[in-house]
């Protein structure tokens, strides 16, 4: 009986090493981690898009904050008396390195939502010393503005006109994805 063995190599006598596979490997794992880096950014893309997004729906909700700020300072009938709760101070608050206003706890103001925002406003009057201020001039950052009938002519003395007192308008807007965003105005009175 005649005994059957397998070849022990290639039919004419070459052997083969390996190296193709192995360098079909090492090209499958760069295209693995090329397409890997490639999904991260994507990803990243999105959520960047996604938080200007977000931000600049805040911005313009913050508009709604000005515009209430607006109406409470020209409803306002005693500038000399805080009101916190509607967000009026009669007084400059103490601030932060940001120049954010930090005089007061922003949960205890009144709040306006606008979508899924929160805003707030708070008004400071930009006055110093004590209360009542009876000398704007001296006390208060005014903004002096001129009379109607003044003259345009140059070199001509400008007439006596009446003193504003400015105050600063601070909104406060926060939304999803812990959005926050502070928007100051300056207002004359």
């Amino acid at each position: 009986m005649k005994r059957l063995s397998a070849p022990r190599g290639p039919v004419n006598g070459s052997r083969q090493s390996g190296a193709s596979l192995l360098v079909v490997l090492v090209l499958l794992a760069v295209l693995l981690l090329g397409s890997l880096a490639m999904a991260r950014s994507d990803l990243t893309g999105g959520l960047i898009a996604g938080n200007t997004a977000t931000r600049g729906t805040a911005l313009q909700a913050s508009e709604v904050g000005l515009a209430d700020a607006y109406a409470q300072l020209l409803a306002l009938t005693s500038e000399d008396t805080d009101q916190a709760g509607i967000g009026y101070f009669a007084q400059r608050q103490p601030e932060d390195a940001s120049g954010l206003p930090t005089g007061f706890d922003w949960s205890s103001i009144a709040s306006t939502g606008v979508g899924s925002y929160t805003v707030k406003h708070v008004i400071e009057r930009l006055c110093t010393g004590p209360l009542p201020v009876v000398d704007a001039a001296r006390y208060c950052v005014v903004s002096t503005q001129g009379s109607s009938d003044s003259s345009t002519k140059a070199g001509a003395p400008p007439m006596p006109g009446t003193i504003g007192k400015q105050y600063r308008v601070t909104v406060s807007v926060t939304g999803p994805h812990d959005t926050q965003v502070f928007v100051q105005d300056l207002a004359v009175r």
